[in-house]
């Protein structure tokens, strides 16, 4: 049985990556988030990476700041430090790597360094749980001989 990379669990149909402006309102990414039915945009700012923005930076700006948050720059509630894995790394890698750092979304990056897409933890598991059934697969026939 062969070890899982990312570039085995993204599918051919991969929706393309969903970026807002690090200056925009948070009103805009809600629109942007329920408009495309996902849960994280990538916050740029001169075709630059600025970080990440999730649903979960959403409701908290909104509990500290009420209605007033949708309101604030996507910039004041952004995740700065984006962390990246490669469509090379195993799933196991971005698995453990997402859970230590706990987040539920991380870009992609492609060999020659592009951001190609972003993954979810339910893709990570989904892959995992295709990779256990085939050991299971595997070692059935071992024992079954």
């Amino acid at each position: 049985m062969k070890d899982m990379f990312i570039k085995d669990i993204l599918g051919s149909n991969r929706p393309a990556i969903v970026q807002i402006d690090a200056s925009a309102i948070i009103l805009d990414a809600v629109a942007l988030l329920t408009r495309h039915k996902i849960g994280v945009l990538l916050v740029v700012s001169d075709e630059s990476v600025q970080g990440i923005l999730s649903e979960r930076d959403i409701i908290r700006a909104l509990s500290v700041s009420g209605q007033n948050a949708l309101h604030e720059r996507v910039s004041s509630i952004m995740t700065a430090k984006v962390e990246y894995c490669s469509v090379d790394d195993s799933i196991d890698h971005a698995l453990k790597k997402m859970t230590s750092i706990h987040c539920r979304h991380m870009p992609v990056k492609d060999g020659d360094g592009n951001t190609t897409t972003i993954i979810s933890i339910r893709d990570v598991a989904n892959g995992k749980i295709v990779e256990l059934e085939q050991l299971k697969d595997k070692l059935l026939e071992f024992i079954q001989g």
